[in-house]
Parts: structure tokens; C-alpha cells; sequence
């Protein structure tokens, strides 16, 4: 009956159709926020209509756009800060800009110390080559010291003893639904 009085109403007047649309619409947004569903724009609601299944991801990357460092774990005889510096040289970024890649822009903002010294470590490399999808790791060379920060298990292929130092550190790391990046620098 209620579908039925809907359409004559808007039969005969044709101009309350948007009306009953932005209702129906509020009306469905306020439903979803009894379900602990934030909608900030009422017209999104006819487009999750349309779906079957819709995915989160625990890291905030898809709700936030954002990725953050959570944890450090330097291996003996290094400190999370020598880390972090060996990683944030590796990054693709103009000196006083964003980096170009959001893995990156988390080390940035995850890095202690003077803005202005990280910015002369960057931009003081003699080479540099970029992470690509084809290459699972970024390289910096500075001087006589090479840094490189990738894939744990591209990193760990060229360590000597195979990585199995941190191999447990890096599936438990995974497991609990982090991205995991190994950093390695070598004289």
C-alpha cells in the first residue's frame, strides 16, 4: 500500500520525485548508522545498494588513506632510529615535499631528528633506484655505504646466512596483519 500511494504521489507531481529520493536515501543512511555504519553523503547509499560484499582492511590504508609505522624491530646492535634513518634514505621524495609513495611518506613521518638533516641525506645520494612492482625493493648509495629496503623475503635472499634470523619475526609480523618491510645497509 505504502509502494502504491509512493507512485501516485509522484504521478501526479512529478516534481517530488527528488524529494522521496533524498528521503528514501536519509531514511536508508540512518538505518546503516544503527548498524555502527558512518554514511557522510546520503547519495553513496544507493551505490552500496548495488553490492554483494564490501572489504576493510585493518591498516587503515582504505578507511584512512593514511599508513603509519607501528613498529621498529632492529636486529643486535641497532636502535630503531638507525632503522628508520637507513629506510628514509631509501625514499622516493623531494627534499620539503610529500613522497610519491605512501610506504615512503610513513617513514618520513616516522623518522626523529631534524627535517633539514633528512633532507641533505636525501638529496646527498649518489644513486638511487626506486621501488617498482617488477622490483620488490628501493636502493640509495651514499658514499661507500649502500642502503636497501624491500620485501623481507628479496632481502633475506641476499643475506648469508639466508635471513633466518628474522624469519620468525617477519611471519609473526604478517600474522598479525602488517606490512612488513626489511631494511639492510652494508659499508
Amino acid at each position: 500500500a505504502l509502494a502504491s500511494a509512493v507512485s501516485v504521489m509522484v504521478a501526479a507531481v512529478p516534481e517530488g520525485l527528488p524529494l522521496v529520493a533524498t528521503l528514501a536515501q536519509q531514511a536508508a543512511a540512518g538505518r546503516l548508522s544503527d548498524k555502527a555504519v558512518l554514511v557522510r553523503n546520503p547519495h553513496s547509499v544507493e551505490a552500496f545498494a548495488r553490492l554483494d560484499v564490501v572489504c576493510f582492511d585493518k591498516t587503515g590504508t582504505l578507511s584512512e588513506n593514511h599508513l603509519r609505522v607501528r613498529s621498529v624491530h632492529p636486529m643486535s646492535g641497532r636502535t630503531d632510529s638507525d632503522v628508520l634513518t637507513t629506510a628514509a634514505r631509501t625514499t622516493f621524495a623531494r627534499a620539503g615535499h610529500r613522497a610519491q609513495h605512501a610506504t615512503d611518506q610513513a617513514i618520513r613521518e616516522a623518522v626523529e631528528g631534524d627535517r633539514r638533516q633528512f633532507d641533505q641525506d636525501v638529496d646527498g645520494r649518489d644513486a638511487f633506484l626506486p621501488f617498482q612492482s617488477d622490483r620488490p625493493f628501493a636502493a640509495a648509495l651514499k658514499g661507500k655505504t649502500i642502503a636497501v629496503k624491500g620485501a623481507p623475503e628479496t632481502l633475506s635472499a641476499a643475506v648469508a646466512d639466508g635471513g633466518g634470523a628474522f624469519g620468525g619475526l617477519v611471519a609473526d609480523m604478517g600474522e598479525r596483519g602488517l606490512r612488513v618491510l626489511a631494511v639492510a645497509e652494508r659499508h
